[in-house]
């Protein structure tokens, strides 16, 4: 049984497929096993996987008989994995040498974690390096977890007795954000963690997605808030209320002409995070997330928002932590090829 089972589907993946299986193999970890998913392609994805799994038997391809989906695509996957941990990984993405030794060696070191992300280095369509994306801080992923994606997606890597202990696979009418409804679940029972340091390249085509589908990424997104919170908030949360979290602190463009003031929405998440350390929830991961929150808001806002000494306490409680961040994030950004070899600390967020 391999250690680690890289869990992969590709649909019509053949310009970017060939420098994703060929970084497989310079893997500085050899105890690995990719079982990928033909999701019905229309180009020639299928033939090159075949062609690269005759050349290395630790690839197994299989092929959907018609297009499933992403999320249905990668439930296959795991359900024929056999590592003992699962490892993401986009059809247009590059893993880094030693992005599957790290993680394997942290989960190694600490059981109670389920779920592991990274860092990416950012490149476009034609593989030119555009930027560092860093990851969230792992003091905060219980709070997180709740407005928004945790993890980067293709970094994630999973214990797969963790998934079959609890019946989790991806919501196959997820179509759209089914990492962040998968991984809102998931860290309901487990402990998550990022490493300070990139894993992948991370390809970002160009173009522009259509409105629809933008609307229906954002609808599934607040979808998942929704049944978070609702394990928390008494009630309903109305659709103003959640277009106006979206809006003041991850910056998106509101839907519709009623949402709350900035100070009513300060308000309520502040309610939220009052009501989860009243039912005992860790302090430190709320705190210091709904203090990070602030501070975005904060900055663009001086003045307004820091009302009462729960914020403020907040505030304090997150500066530490949004330093080391940026000096984290400097440090990536800095590097204009990937840090192979580098004597840098494998630590956490």
């Amino acid at each position: 049984m391999a250690k680690v089972s890289i869990i992969m589907s590709a649909y019509n993946a053949a310009a970017t497929l060939g420098a994703t299986l060929e970084a497989l193999p310079g893997s500085s970890m050899s105890d690995w096993e990719a079982v990928i998913v033909n999701d019905a392609s229309q180009d020639d994805t299928g033939d090159r996987l075949e062609a690269f799994a005759a050349r290395d038997r630790r690839v197994r391809v299989l092929h959907n008989s018609q297009n499933m989906g992403l999320p249905a695509s990668l439930n296959r996957a795991i359900d024929a994995a056999r590592g003992l941990y699962l490892a993401r990984l986009d059809a247009d993405d590059i893993s880094l040498p030693d992005r599957l030794a790290l993680q394997c060696a942290y989960l190694d070191a600490h059981p109670a974690v389920g779920a592991l992300g990274m860092g990416a280095y950012v490149i476009d369509g034609v593989g030119r390096l555009r930027s560092y994306k860093a990851p969230l801080p792992s003091t905060i992923l219980s709070w997180a977890k709740i407005w928004r994606v945790p993890f980067i997606h293709p970094t994630v890597m999973l214990r797969r007795d963790v998934l079959e202990a609890y019946g989790l696979r991806y919501d196959p009418t997820f179509r759209l954000a089914q990492d962040f409804e998968l991984w809102s679940r998931l860290l309901d029972v487990t402990e998550g963690a990022n490493l300070k340091r990139p894993g992948i390249y991370y390809r970002v085509h160009g173009g522009q997605s259509t409105r629809s589908k933008v609307d229906l990424r954002l609808d599934l997104h607040r979808e998942t808030s929704r049944r978070q919170l609702a394990k928390i908030v008494p009630g309903v949360v109305s659709n103003d209320m959640m277009e106006a979290q979206r809006a003041f602190f991850l910056g998106e463009a509101a839907r519709g002409a009623g949402i709350p003031s900035l100070q009513e929405a300060v308000t309520w998440r502040q309610a939220v995070a009052e009501m989860m350390l009243s039912r005992h929830t860790a302090e430190q991961p709320v705190k210091i997330g709904f203090g990070l929150d602030l501070w975005h808001v904060f900055r663009r806002q001086a003045g307004k928002i820091l009302g009462d000494s729960f914020q403020r306490q907040a505030l304090t409680a997150a500066m530490p932590v949004l330093v080391q961040g940026r000096v984290h994030m400097k440090f990536w950004a800095s590097q204009r090829r990937a840090c192979v070899g580098m004597e840098q600390s494998v630590e956490v967020c």
